[in-house]
């Protein structure tokens, strides 16, 4: 689990992006800025993605860019991707899938553990190891999301928050840390492309 902003990016069927957030489309006026800073980064990589994506899949991940409670300062990429859609099935794919069709070309959350768990031993055992030490931030790791899975697709999730772990921002909102340059602000003519 990783702290940070629901997004989603999805193709219409004319093939135009579309960045989604917890609440639904973002919109391009009176949103709050790091869905700006979405959209624009989104903007720059939208090829990759049509390749990716096309208008058959949705990805989410948890965008990065503003530091909410945890200091993170070894994020790979901004977007942490963690869960692909099937438009045609409604269906959620396996970690491996989302792995293997984004991976490649973005950062995906770690895989921590796969295999099959005793209750409550197995289950406790796990839950030690994914809390220890946070892949992205010094400090507990935020608390591990279980996901259950067969046939290479999601059938169930839970999330787990680490002892002492608050979600959601503390006071104003910073911008987290990350080794990759920030996008340059698109201007007119690129942004009325959506």
């Amino acid at each position: 689990k990783v702290d940070g902003t629901n997004v989603g990016i999805m193709f219409d069927d004319d093939g135009r992006f579309v960045c989604l957030k917890r609440a639904g489309v973002i919109g391009r006026r009176r949103e709050r800025p790091q869905y700006g800073f979405f959209r624009n980064w989104v903007s720059q990589r939208a090829d990759t993605f049509w390749r990716i994506l096309g208008t058959r899949w949705i990805a989410y991940g948890e965008l990065m860019w503003t530091r909410h409670s945890v200091n993170y300062t070894r994020l790979p990429g901004w977007v942490l991707f963690y869960d692909l859609v099937d438009r045609e099935s409604g269906t959620f794919d396996c970690a491996d899938a989302v792995t293997e069709r984004l991976g490649p070309d973005f950062a995906v959350v770690p895989t921590v553990w796969t295999g099959r768990l005793s209750w409550p031993f197995g289950v406790t055992q796990l839950f030690g190891t994914a809390l220890a030490r946070s892949a992205f931030a010094d400090g507990p790791s935020e608390g591990p999301v279980l996901r259950f899975e067969a046939d290479r697709q999601l059938i169930a999730r839970a999330k787990h928050r680490s002892p002492g772990f608050a979600p959601g921002s503390q006071g104003r909102p910073t911008r987290n840390q990350l080794s990759e340059p920030a996008p340059e602000p698109l201007g007119r003519n690129t942004e009325s492309q959506q």
